[in-house]
């Protein structure tokens, strides 16, 4: 059958990003966080306790969804902390919090070579293009962040984990978003890093899938092979 969808994991397929320890990542974030919201006149307390608090209930949530590949929504638990502490953000300061949170993960990410130029060719050949990744934050810092890379306007989808309510590899994370995207399992490709995330996961879910690194090298070479299977 015709491919008529690509479905893209994000880390380490289209961008890279430094290796720091993902709780340092989380301290440095949340502490621009807090600052940002105490930079609108909220009285907050200590920030090191809010930031332990809301480290031990991601934990939390993680343990309790680990089993059934549930995911985790970081923000709902951040707001839970916040209410706690009578700190009420508007849409506006609670879009600008959020991104604060996710800025040092996205500091130094990189878009790998050739990705633009794969992402509007697939575009110019009329297909339908997604990127699925597993983030606890939402899709709208996401979607700053693809924005900020210049890659938002290639995608006719993103879909974030912590919205759909699974992570990859669970199958349903991968259903759903094919659904939202409006194609079958069988008229699309999944590319992906991770041997596990990506490539067991699409195969749970009956879906082509092209190990990005193994199967096809680079950028190049996923272009001609995706081009070969849209024929």
């Amino acid at each position: 059958m015709t491919v008529k969808a690509i479905l893209f994991d994000l880390s380490g397929t289209l961008v890279r990003y430094n290796d720091r320890p993902v709780e340092e990542l989380y301290l440095e974030g949340g502490r621009q966080a807090f600052d940002y919201a105490r930079s609108k006149g909220h009285e907050l307390g200590a920030i090191d306790d809010l930031l332990k608090q809301v480290l031990a209930g991601l934990e939390k949530e993680r343990k309790r969804v680990e089993a059934t590949g549930e995911e985790v929504h970081a923000q709902r638990v951040v707001r839970s902390i916040l209410q706690a502490v009578e700190v009420d953000l508007n849409p506006e300061d609670w879009t600008a919090f959020a991104r604060a949170w996710y800025a040092p993960f996205a500091a130094g990410a990189e878009v790998v070579p050739g990705t633009l130029e794969t992402l509007l060719s697939l575009l110019e050949h009329g297909a339908r293009v997604g990127v699925l990744t597993n983030n606890w934050w939402g899709r709208d810092v996401v979607e700053w962040h693809l924005e900020a890379l210049g890659l938002w306007e290639c995608f006719d989808g993103v879909f974030v984990s912590c919205e759909l309510g699974w992570r990859k590899p669970a199958p349903k994370a991968f259903e759903l978003a094919l659904r939202k995207l409006g194609a079958s399992p069988e008229e699309s490709v999944v590319v992906g890093s991770d041997p596990v995330e990506d490539v067991e996961g699409a195969r749970a879910a009956g879906i082509r899938v092209l190990h990005f690194g193994v199967d096809v090298p680079d950028m190049g070479a996923l272009t001609k092979r995706l081009g070969g299977l849209m024929i």
